[in-house]
C-alpha cells in the first residue's frame, strides 16, 4: 500500500512543477498576452526544483494517516506529529500567500522602504500559524476516530483555502490592472501556495481511490 502513497506524492510534485511555470507566466508576465511565454517561465522557475522537496515530503507525511487506516495500523502520538506538521505547514503557506498578496496591494509595486518590514511580518505570521495549527490539529485528532481524522483535516484545509482565496483571487483582479513588472512575483507566489494547498488536501482522496481500485483485483495484497 505504501507504493500508492509514493505515487500520490510524486503526482503532487509533478503537478506542482507543471502548474508553477504556467502561474508564473500568467502572473509575472507583462500585460501583453504575447509576453506570457510558458517556455521562458519554465526556465525562470527552475528554482522550483529546490523548493519542491518540502511539498512532496509534506504530502507523503500527510498520507501517513490514510496509509495507517488502510493497513490497519495505529499511529503512536509521536508518529502522529508527521501528518499534523504537514497540515500545519500548508496552513502556514496559506497565511503567507494571502499576506504576500496583501503586501502587493498595499505597496502597489513601489519600492517602499517599509516593504521589507511587511514581508518580514508575513513570514513571521506564517511560521506562527504553522506551529499553532500543528498543535491544534494534534490535539483535535484525539476527538475523532481513525476513519474521521483525515476527513477532519481535509475539511479544515479546504475551508482555509476558501478563506485565503477570498483574499488572493480578488487581489489578482486589481494586480492585473497595474503595470509594475516583476513585482507581481509576490502575487504569483500567493497563487502558487493557494493551488498547492488545494491539491495537497485532495491527496488522501486520490490515495483511497487508488487503493479501492487495486484491492478488488489483488486481494492477496
Amino acid at each position: 500500500m505504501k507504493k500508492w502513497a509514493y505515487l500520490v506524492a510524486a503526482l503532487y510534485g509533478w503537478t506542482f512543477l507543471a502548474l508553477n511555470p504556467l502561474l508564473h507566466a500568467l502572473n509575472v508576465g507583462g500585460p501583453n498576452p504575447k509576453e506570457l511565454d510558458y517556455d521562458s517561465a519554465l526556465r525562470e522557475t527552475a528554482g522550483s526544483f529546490l523548493i519542491l522537496a518540502p511539498f512532496v515530503l509534506a504530502q507523503f507525511a500527510f498520507l501517513r494517516l490514510p496509509l495507517a487506516l488502510v493497513c490497519h495500523q495505529c499511529l503512536s502520538p509521536r508518529l502522529l506529529w508527521a501528518p499534523v506538521i504537514a497540515a500545519g505547514f500548508m496552513m502556514g503557506l496559506l497565511v503567507l500567500g494571502a499576506g504576500l498578496s496583501l503586501c502587493e496591494l498595499h505597496y502597489r509595486g513601489i519600492k517602499d522602504p517599509t516593504a521589507g518590514a511587511g514581508l518580514d511580518l508575513c513570514l513571521k505570521l506564517s511560521l506562527a500559524s504553522w506551529v499553532g495549527w500543528a498543535i491544534f490539529f494534534h490535539q483535535g485528532l484525539n476527538n475523532y476516530t481513525r476513519e474521521n481524522q483525515i476527513r477532519w483535516l481535509q475539511q479544515y484545509l479546504w475551508r482555509a483555502s476558501i478563506i485565503a482565496g477570498f483574499i488572493i483571487v480578488p487581489a489578482d483582479i486589481f494586480v492585473r490592472h497595474w503595470d509594475h513588472g516583476l513585482t507581481r512575483y509576490l502575487h504569483f507566489t500567493g497563487m502558487t501556495f493557494y493551488a498547492a494547498v488545494n491539491f495537497f488536501a485532495g491527496g488522501p482522496s486520490l490515495f483511497f481511490y487508488l487503493v479501492e481500485r487495486w484491492e478488488p483485483r489483488h486481494p492477496e495484497a
